[in-house]
């Protein structure tokens, strides 16, 4: 069989990656829900989660059992689906997001309330509310969608504005949450 080789880094930091020995030692699932993985996990066009790498990611990812893969390649094998906030695959990946911020919670609001009040950590590494991973989730889909799409003569991407998006004069930029900040709510109860 044909052998794909990929040349990685430089110098003494240079490495020959073997694609068939990857996939294989990643399986056919994660192989298709990889994009995804890659696309939530941050990647040029999407955030990434702040204090937290991509090896804790893919560590937490591969112990979060088959039901997160399986949702990534469901969402992969119908490209651009509508993602709602109350969806079981946004639950799912709501559960990923859980495990990868520490685990131990319902969800992720729930989590950010446990790092915050026990832990005492930096409020920056505190993970997104629900409503702004929602809206991560929807743009890391979206980017997903069109690299497996990439294929097709004719792609049929939807409006992004559908997906965590919004136009800011002429560009997009990424809808960081659709719900009143915390400062504005505040100020009313004062």
């Amino acid at each position: 069989g044909c052998q794909l080789l990929v040349n990685f880094g430089n110098g003494k930091h240079n490495r020959i990656l073997n694609i068939r020995q990857m996939s294989t030692a990643l399986g056919i699932q994660r192989c298709i829900a990889l994009p995804l993985w890659i696309a939530l996990t941050g990647c040029d066009s999407t955030s990434s989660m702040r204090g937290r790498s991509k090896r804790k990611a893919f560590i937490t990812w591969k112990k979060c059992g088959d039901e997160v893969t399986q949702t990534m390649v469901e969402l992969m094998q119908h490209p651009f689906m509508i993602l709602r906030l109350d969806s079981v695959q946004f639950n799912i990946l709501e559960t990923f997001f859980v495990a990868v911020y520490g685990g131990g919670a319902e969800n992720i609001n729930d989590q950010r309330q446990k790092i915050f009040c026990h832990r005492n950590s930096n409020p920056e590494l505190i993970p997104p509310t629900q409503n702004a991973l929602f809206h991560h989730c929807q743009r890391a889909l979206y980017q997903a969608s069109v690299w497996v799409s990439a294929n097709h003569s004719e792609m049929k991407a939807p409006d992004p504005l559908e997906f965590g998006w919004k136009k800011l004069e002429k560009r997009l930029v990424p809808l960081w949450m659709s719900i009143p900040e915390v400062s504005n709510v505040c100020r009313e109860l004062i």
